[in-house]
């Protein structure tokens, strides 16, 4: 029989026999001749040298019972020698599994929190102490009425030294009024409060701009334009013999203005 064929079970039982090493041939010999001594007496025959040798069988019916005993004394031997090599040798030992390793448990351990801390309340009818601050008697002092004293004489309050008021704050000056950066701007301003008035059609007030104008800026750098400007107020108000003396007279001053034109068209305008 093959090791294929044998069932798994007994396959790992004649695993270890397998493996085993050889007997002592000088064990084995020895069980030999114990088997042999063993075996001759059952047979029958003896074993003197001075003994005849049996005869041949006559036929295999004869030699059957031989070969029978021939063949037990093989299987003999055979349990001999396994029991020997067993005995001699021992059974192997099968190989254990190795030991599990317990495995480590880690505990997580929260350290507790510490406690709040705790207020002690004195009780209802204890009376608190009072504190040993200077501004807190200074408080009491003012608002408790004077005491009397043992010998009938009232204690005068205690004087408070009272804090200086805060400096008022200083409010920035006001700014002066828009006034004329030089004498120029001033005579514009004069003509240009005339020039309005004519275009409103009031004579009388572009003739007064004109005036203050001559007063305060006789010989001004815009003297020109305060000529002509006349000669228009009066032109306008019906003034015609005075427009018409103006009107010459500013085209003698300035014969290379600019407002010569305007002059000349409105003096031939006039009537005679």
């Amino acid at each position: 029989m093959m090791d294929d064929e044998l069932d798994p079970a007994l396959a790992a039982l004649l695993a270890p026999e397998r493996d085993a090493p050889a007997v002592d041939a000088a064990r084995l010999e020895a069980v030999r001749k114990n088997l042999e001594a063993a075996i001759a007496p059952t047979a029958g025959a003896d074993p003197s040298p001075r003994a005849p040798a049996p005869p041949l069988p006559a036929s295999g019916a004869s030699a059957a019972p031989s070969g029978l005993v021939r063949l037990g004394g093989m299987f003999a031997l055979g349990l001999v020698v396994g029991a020997a090599g067993y005995a001699t040798l021992g059974p192997k030992p099968m190989p254990l599994a190795p030991p599990l390793e317990p495995t480590p448990v880690v505990l997580s351990v929260r350290s507790p929190e510490p406690a709040p801390p705790v207020v002690q309340l004195a009780p209802p009818g204890t009376a608190s102490p009072a504190p040993s601050s200077a501004p807190a008697r200074a408080v009491v002092s003012a608002h408790a009425p004077p005491a009397a004293s043992s010998s009938g004489v009232a204690l005068a309050p205690t004087a408070l030294t009272a804090a200086p008021p805060a400096p008022p704050l200083a409010r920035p000056a006001p700014e002066p009024s828009a006034r004329p950066q030089t004498l120029l701007d001033e005579e514009r301003g004069l003509l240009e409060r005339g020039r309005v008035a004519l275009g409103r059609r009031d004579w009388v007030s572009s003739l007064e701009a004109v005036r203050a104008h001559r007063q305060r800026f006789p010989k001004g750098q815009l003297a020109e334009e305060r000529d002509a400007l006349e000669v228009q107020g009066l032109a306008a108000g019906g003034h015609t013999a005075d427009a018409r003396r103006r009107g010459e007279a500013f085209l003698a001053a300035y014969p290379q203005s600019i407002l010569r034109g305007r002059i000349d068209a409105l003096l031939r305008e006039l009537p005679r």
